[in-house]
């Protein structure tokens, strides 16, 4: 019994060692955010999208919201549509949203990945 025990705490020891070491990194499940929040992805290069032609003639405005999924590098996983919009307001968001790059999600210190609510608001300039 001795020997197990001895066996025993040198494998917890061990154990603890090499975790401490070399911590294994599982990775979670996206963390659910919107960006603006404190946690959220934050834009390194934020491509503004173009105004559609049609929209702009017609006079429209609209709001898309897309849901990106960003990895903890800070790369653009996917993209799905929360809320669309027409007259070309959708792809022209998709477009620029492909053309930005990102910081990654953090939680505390650590970079995490997230899937982060990003609204893109199309206003026409009004004229003096």
């Amino acid at each position: 019994p001795f020997q197990q025990n001895k066996i025993k705490l040198l494998n917890e020891a061990n154990a603890e060692y090499s975790s401490k070491a070399n911590p294994v990194k599982y990775p979670g499940k996206p963390i659910e955010t919107e960006f603006g929040s404190p946690v959220a992805p934050a834009f390194l290069h934020r491509e503004i999208p173009d105004y559609p032609m049609l929209a702009r003639k017609l006079g429209k405005e609209g709001e898309v919201i897309l849901r990106l999924t960003i990895d903890e590098k800070g790369n653009l996983k996917d993209i799905e549509i929360f809320e669309k919009a027409g007259y070309g307001f959708t792809e022209a968001a998709i477009e620029a949203v492909k053309k930005s790059t990102f910081l990654p999600a953090k939680k505390g210190e650590e970079p995490v990945a997230s899937k982060a609510l990003l609204p893109i608001r199309f206003t026409l300039r009004r004229s003096q």
